[in-house]
C-alpha cells in the first residue's frame, strides 16, 4: 500500500474511531450498531483497492519468469531461448507442431549446420531464427509464409543480434516507391 494509502487508512481509522466514541457515550451498545454502516462505507475502498492489488501482485509473480520471453504462434507457444551473443533459438518441436512438414531432428540439425543445437539443460533441439528463415524463404505453402512473417517480426528483429547488426525488413512496405 502507498503512503498515500495508508494515510488515508489511518484518517478513516480515526473518524471512525471518533464518531464510535461518540455514539457510544450517547447511545451505548445501540450506538455502536447505528454507527457500524459508517465504518463499512469508510473501508469498503481501502479493502477492494488491496484486494485488487493483491490479484495484480499474483499475476505479476505468476508471470515474471517469462516475461518478455512468452512467444506464441495463433495460440501456439513456441518456446524461444536467446544465447550470450542475443540470438534467439525456437525449439524445433515447436516449430514442428505449426508446420508439421519440418525434417526430423537429425535431418534438420545436419542442414541447419550451426544454425542448430541443443541448449544448456537440453530442452530439445533448437533452431536459430535467422537460420530458420533462410529455410523457409524456399517454402511455397501460404502457412509457411506467414509463419515466417511471424518469425521475422516478433523473434529476429527485435532480438539484440537483429539490432546490432542493422538488420531490417526484408519486403519494401506497401505503397512505397520501388525506385
Amino acid at each position: 500500500m502507498s503512503p498515500r494509502g495508508a494515510l488515508g487508512v489511518g484518517v478513516r481509522l480515526a473518524l471512525c474511531g471518533v464518531a464510535f466514541a461518540a455514539a457510544w457515550f450517547t447511545m451505548g451498545p445501540i450506538g455502536l450498531a447505528v454507527a457500524s454502516p459508517l465504518a463499512a462505507l469508510a473501508f469498503a475502498g481501502p479493502i477492494l483497492e488491496a484486494l485488487s492489488g493483491g490479484a495484480r501482485l499474483a499475476r505479476t509473480i505468476a508471470y515474471r519468469p517469462v516475461e518478455g520471453r512468452y512467444y506464441a504462434y495463433h495460440g501456439r507457444p513456441i518456446a524461444v531461448w536467446e544465447d550470450e551473443d542475443e540470438s534467439r533459438w525456437l525449439r524445433a518441436q515447436d516449430v514442428r507442431r505449426v508446420l508439421p512438414h519440418l525434417p526430423r531432428d537429425e535431418v534438420l540439425s545436419r542442414a541447419a549446420g550451426a544454425g542448430a543445437c541443443v541448449p544448456p539443460g537440453g530442452a530439445g533441439l533448437h533452431v536459430r531464427a535467422d537460420c530458420l528463415l533462410e529455410m523457409l524463404t524456399k517454402a511455397e505453402n501460404a502457412e509457411s509464409l506467414r509463419f515466417r512473417t511471424w518469425v521475422l517480426r516478433d523473434v529476429h528483429l527485435p532480438s539484440g543480434r537483429s539490432r546490432r547488426s542493422g538488420a531490417g525488413p526484408t519486403a519494401p512496405a506497401k505503397g512505397g516507391d520501388p525506385a
